[in-house]
Formats: structure tokens, sequence, C-alpha cells
């Protein structure tokens, strides 16, 4: 049997996480100057209403080319081009009071230059974030200066909101009649002129830190075509629920004239995935992409189990005539996606069919061999279902794409074995810390949702848990507790004796970071 050659202390890293919050907490939280941070002028003295998009132009110059750092954060979901080109989505998720954000790094060319963002404030608290206020910070900066950005903004006409939220746990779907939408308002030569500007604004979060994680990449991934027909609509999604309609199409149109075109596309395994189309159409024609982790009756079924209440993995489009792209904004945990054309057959044009993976990993550095097939079919398996729900945290992938501590720890040591990188999962444990509830107990499910019930006291019933090796470096300082003392200061507020009350009493908390995870004989 051959051992994988990278040696990771991953349970070390979980330790060092946990008691990096101190470090973190006192090392210059408001060292960094805030980002500008603005909405749309005048600024909203209204809370903003749910599932609207906002459109911002930025113009700046540079004198000569070379490196621009852009920082940016927002309130709920963004997508970003410069001069054009797609380059970020995010935010990073992030507790209201530690808010961090994304750093891309650019090479431009001298003269002038446009960001382009969409941003999307959903307006509702989601498993990946609490509701806040809607905002965009964004800041330009070039030789260790900030770089002045002229901003505009409009609010984009042609979206039906709250049509159907995803599930209880995510935002809504997108449903968008791109005919009253400005085209090509990304380009640079548009002409903004008729735009608003922007307000400054202050959303009630902490101070901002630079994130902990590198950015999130966005990669091609490839897609088979598995399946394409011609398409008649039963069900109407306007009246409908949208993904039964979607669903209850019929995609062979033996008793009826067809009235447009579908395809099934493959893309190996779940991931977390978008498409990304270039469609020449007639104006008015419907594109709809639905997506799923299996297929049921041998079709996309766009809708999830255990979420609560009904799903919908849905987006709809209506075009504006010519070639357009077609660009979901956020990815979706699936392996097979169909897209839905009501058009006539004649008029259709697939100009462009790619898929978009938002992963934090690549292929993976370490390995293991053994000469028995299953074995490590089984090791394979649990990297690239890690690395395929690695986003800007370990997540449950299509689901709730919700950073669970019990994943965490799961995937950690999948993470310590086979890549290079434990950003992912440090930020993940620290974060579960900063959500702590005042009683002590930390945070199972953070930072969006948080539920009381979901949280447990680390290391009360796992002694070596959180056991520390003396003067472990942490976060930049030095840390000096012994195992006793650490487990105290874990669970601050915990009562002594607790254990033995919840041996008559309802568990308070959940107890899924001790999954895996056996008492040590001496500290780590």
């Amino acid at each position: 049997m051959k051992a994988c050659p990278i040696q990771l202390p991953a349970i070390r890293h979980v330790i060092r996480a946990l008691v990096g919050v101190y470090a973190l907490l006192t090392s210059g939280l408001a060292a960094e100057p805030a980002l500008p941070t603005f909405w749309m002028h005048p600024a909203h003295s209204q809370p903003e209403p749910q599932d609207t998009y906002t459109a911002f132009r930025g113009e700046f110059h540079l004198p000569q080319g070379g490196e621009v750092e852009v920082r940016l954060l927002g309130a709920t979901w963004y997508n970003a081009w410069i001069n054009g080109t797609y380059f970020a989505d995010g935010p990073p998720r992030f507790p209201a009071d530690y808010p961090e954000y994304d750093t891309r790094r650019l090479t431009l060319p001298p003269g002038r230059q446009v960001l382009a963002v969409l941003v999307h404030y959903a307006g509702v608290e989601t498993r990946i974030m609490k509701s806040l206020p809607p905002f965009l910070s964004c800041e330009v900066r070039a030789g260790g200066e900030g770089v002045p950005v002229t901003w505009r903004s409009l609010p984009l006409a042609g979206v039906r909101s709250t049509t159907r939220r995803r599930s209880p746990l995510l935002g809504w779907m997108e449903w968008f009649d791109t005919r009253a939408m400005p085209a090509d308002w990304r380009q640079p030569g548009f002409d903004d002129a008729g735009w608003r500007g922007v307000a400054p604004c202050s959303p009630p979060i902490g101070p901002m830190k630079p994130a902990m994680i590198a950015p999130v990449p966005t990669r091609l991934v490839p897609a088979r075509l598995i399946g394409r027909g011609v398409l008649a609509r039963h069900f109407s999604p306007d009246t409908d629920d949208p993904p039964v309609a979607f669903f209850l199409a019929d995609l062979e149109c033996r008793q009826v004239p067809p009235q447009g075109v579908w395809r099934r596309y493959d893309l190996g395994k779940v991931r977390l995935a978008r498409p990304r189309f270039l469609l020449d159409l007639p104006a008015g024609a419907v594109v709809e992409f639905g997506s799923s982790e299996e297929l049921r009756f041998g079709r996309v079924a766009p809708w999830s189990a255990l979420s609560g209440a009904p799903t919908c993995f849905v987006d709809h489009y209506i075009a504006r005539g010519g070639p357009q792209e077609f660009f979901p904004m956020q990815a979706q945990g699936a392996r097979f996606f169909e897209v839905h054309v009501y058009a006539p057959a004649s008029a259709i044009r697939f100009l462009k069919e790619e898929f978009l993976e938002r992963a934090s990993f690549d292929e993976p550095l370490g390995d293991f061999r053994c000469g028995d097939p299953l074995l490590e079919r089984i090791w394979r398996t649990g990297i690239e279902t890690t690395r395929s729900s690695s986003e800007d945290a370990v997540v449950d992938s299509r689901r709730e794409r919700g950073q669970w501590s019990g994943d965490l720890f799961v995937g950690l040591r999948i993470l310590g074995t086979s890549f290079a990188d434990l950003r992912l999962a440090r930020r993940g444990i620290v974060q579960s810390a900063l959500c702590a509830h005042p009683n002590g107990l930390v945070a199972a499910l953070y930072p969006g949702q948080p539920d009381p019930r979901l949280r447990r006291p680390l290391g009360r019933r796992r002694p070596g848990l959180l056991g520390i090796n003396r003067g472990s470096r942490v976060a930049g300082g030095n840390v000096s507790v012994g195992r006793t003392q650490s487990r105290r200061n874990a669970c601050a507020g915990w009562p002594a004796g607790n254990d033995q009350r919840r041996r008559a009493q309802p568990r308070p908390g959940l107890e899924f970071c001790g999954l895996g995870l056996r008492a040590q004989p001496r500290p780590l």
C-alpha cells in the first residue's frame, strides 16, 4: 500500500483555526480601510423590494497598463465583467459582523476601462447568507494606490420578481424578459448617460477584511450532449408551477405539433455549475434551463427532496432577438441540464454551448494506490465529492449549499490528504466560532439561517479534539493553551455538569463535530 505523498496534519489545522479566533479578533480587525460602499441614487430610505436586479457601470482610467487589483463585496450576489469580459462572482459568504471582500487581480492595457457589475438583491435569508440591506462595495487599486472610479446604476426592468424560491434554503429562480433590458450594457462602448448615479450607504456590517480564502475560480467543464429533439408545452409556467411545467413538456410531439427544440447534457458528475449559451433566436422566443442531480424517467427533474418545501431549479428567459448570451447568475448543484427553447425550429441557432463550474479545487495533489480497484475507487469518490462541494465553503452541494461544521470536519480530512490548501477549512472553523451563541455553543450551520438547535460545545465530550500543543502558531501569533483550559474556553458559558443533565433532557445541540473523532490519549 502506497501512502499519500502529502502528509498534512489535518486535525492540527482544525485546532489552530479554533484557537486562532483569538488572534483574528486581536490582530487589527479594523486595520483595513473600508471599501467605497454605495447603492443606487437616491439612497434607499425604504426597504428594497425582494428579488431585484441592479446594473452598475464603473469607469476609470489607467495611464499605463499593468496589474490592477479589484476588491468586491456585496449584500447578496453579484457577477462582474471588465471591458465586457466576465471575471468574478461573489461575495464569499460572511457573518455580518465579519465581512470579507473578494480580491481579483487583472492585467489591463492603458486607457479607459469599464467595470460592469450585476447585483441580485434576494431580500431573504438563505443557507448561504443572512439578509442584509442591498449594497455594493468596490475598489480598484493600481501600484498600491486607489484608482478613482465613476459609477452609474440602473434598476433592471423586465424582471418578474418573487416568482418562485429555489427552496426555503436558497434564493429565487431567474425570470427575465430581456427585451426590456439594455443590450450590451456590459460592453465599454455602451452609452449609460441616462443612468442614475450612486449614493454612499452604510450597511450594518463590521469592518471589512480581505477574504481568508483564495478567489473561487470558474472553469469550463466538458458536457456531453445526450439527447435532443422537438418539444411542445402542455402546461404554462406563467400559470402553473414552473418546475412541473418544465418536467411535463412533451419531448416527442407524436400527437401535437412541435413548438420548439430541447437538448440534454451530462456533466459527468454532480457539480456546482451553470450554463453559458450563445443563441440566435427571434424576439419573444422563450429559453428555459432546468437541472437535476439525476434523471427521472430518463429526463431532468428540476427539483430536490428534503428541502422543507417545494423546490424549483428552473430559470426562464424571453429573448430580445438576434444573437444573445444566456448566462444564469448562480451555479446550481447538478449533473444533468436541459435547455428548452420555444420558437420555430428553423429560427433557432445554437452558436455556443458551454458550462462553467464553480469549485475551489482542481485536480488533487495527493494520491493513493494499493492495487485494490475498489479501495482506490472509494478513495477517488471521496476526493471528487469533496471537490465538487467546495466553493467558498465546504457545502452540501445541491439541496442547500449550507456550510455545516459536520461536513467541514469530514471534508477536512480529505482536503488534508489531497490538496495543499486548507484555507477553506480553516475559514469555516473560524466562522463557526465567530457565529457562536452567547452561551458559548459554536455554530453547526453558518453564517446563513443559524438555528439555536444547531449548536454544540466543541470538545466537551471529545477531550482530544481541542488538545493543543503549547506554543502553536496561529494566525501570526503564538498561543499557549493547555488542553483543559482550551476546552473550557471553547465552551465558555456552557454550564458545568451539563453532561449529566443532558441524559435526562432533550439535547440542546447536535454532535456533528464528534463524527469520526476519538479522544486522544495525548495532545495532538
